[in-house]
């Protein structure tokens, strides 16, 4: 199964998203969807920079959840850059 998602917000730098599990994020009451969706799914990209619908920048999000048979035994969570392919 492969989700791709048109995020048409402001973005945001995946690489400054802040741990769930660091002591001072613990009892955040938000913060906790990417670090979910690693944790769910087989593999998980941030694409900066597509035109959304509305022709404003946005980001794609794509998720992929393998089937038992189709899993490798590898860390959870975790891509190879450009696995995914783009909409």
């Amino acid at each position: 199964m492969i989700i791709h998602v048109l995020d048409e917000g402001k973005g945001f730098d995946l690489g400054g998203v802040p741990n769930p599990l660091a002591e001072e994020n613990l009892l955040s009451t938000s913060g906790r969807g990417i670090f979910l969706m690693r944790a769910f799914m087989d593999e998980f990209e941030v694409v900066p920079g597509r035109t959304g619908v509305r022709k404003s920048s946005c980001q794609e999000i794509a998720f992929v959840r393998k089937s038992r048979n189709q899993r490798q035994k590898r860390p959870r969570g975790r891509t190879e850059k450009g696995s995914l392919s783009p909409i």
